[in-house]
């Protein structure tokens, strides 16, 4: 890819991330320019400079971070124009490994979040660029829906989404590129997307270890539902001479046929939010456990996420 594109798209990204931002209800926290102080600190003692406030980094190191950070580890000089773009302002708002997954689960290949030669291959040879931007960007925009920042954030982010896919499309069929400069920066859209901030699915807390959190609560209603069926059904012998014993036969019946329903229901609700999370963050049960994941017990994309002993 040439230099003129990538300077393109670092400019539509900064346009996007706007300026100084201290949401509280942000993920990211102080922010400059898009860069988070913890990203900043940590590129600073990579340069063997002290920490210092983000509010007072230089566009010179903010553009440096862009580069190696994000554009770099999506290998976005090697990805074809407008897919490049795509992919990177998703690596800068959700961490990279989290933009390649959503790549390469629309390209077929194994979702392992490092691009390499097989991924790559694919990208190049796609027939069709356009669709394939498309694809990874409604992919990005499900995964954002799960978010429990997506209340606070969402129209920022779908609009800064649309726009990615519109500039994308242009650049990927070589149409006239707006400026960035001057364009309007949908409010909030730059406020950082976190995998880590997915939204479970509710009761599911206990459980939150396994994929699948929240079944054990079905099952036990569907095992209380049955004893209770079972009880009504012995009781409604004596009934016959007792009245009152009908009604609690009566009773413990429809109770336990609730629950069932509640619980068949329950485990139905859990599974399909499960499903939608596991497509949301791009198939992260292929490779193990998505509660674990989702929760952080194995590297968090950003700086750290994605294995050096990956796709080659």
């Amino acid at each position: 890819m040439v230099a003129t594109s990538q300077q393109t798209a670092l400019a539509c990204v900064l346009a996007h991330e706007g300026g100084n931002v201290d949401d509280p209800r942000d993920p990211g926290g102080r922010t400059s320019r898009g860069v988070t102080q913890r990203v900043y600190d940590a590129w600073r003692r990579g340069q063997g400079q002290p920490p210092r406030d983000v509010f007072l980094a230089r566009m010179t190191e903010v553009r440096a971070i862009y580069l190696e950070q994000y554009w770099s580890r999506v290998r976005a000089d090697e990805l074809p124009a407008g897919l490049d773009y795509a992919v990177f302002d998703a690596a800068v708002n959700s961490g990279p490994v989290q933009a390649v997954k959503w790549l390469q689960r629309e390209l077929g290949v194994r979702a392992d979040g490092v691009v390499g030669q097989v991924t790559l291959a694919a990208a190049r040879s796609h027939p069709a660029i356009a669709a394939l931007i498309t694809a990874v960007c409604a992919r990005r925009m499900a995964f954002l829906k799960q978010l429990r920042t997506w209340r606070r954030f969402g129209a920022g982010w779908t609009n800064r989404v649309a726009d990615v896919e519109r500039t994308a499309l242009m650049m990927a069929t070589g149409s006239k590129q707006a400026p960035p400069k001057g364009r309007p920066v949908p409010p909030d859209g730059g406020a950082r997307a976190d995998p880590a901030h997915i939204r479970l699915p509710a009761g599911a807390g206990l459980a939150q270890t396994i994929a699948g959190a929240g079944l054990a609560t079905a099952a036990a209603a569907e095992t209380l539902g049955d004893s209770l069926r079972q009880a009504a059904a012995e009781v409604g012998q004596a009934a016959q001479q007792l009245p009152a014993f009908a009604a609690m036969a009566s009773m413990m019946t429809v109770l336990g046929l609730v629950l069932l329903v509640a619980g068949v229901g329950w485990r139905l609700y859990v599974s399909w939010r499960w499903r939608l999370i596991d497509g949301a963050l791009g198939g992260a049960m292929e490779r193990g456990s998505l509660a674990s994941r989702v929760l952080g017990r194995e590297p968090a994309p950003g700086l750290s996420g994605g294995s050096k002993f990956g796709e080659q």
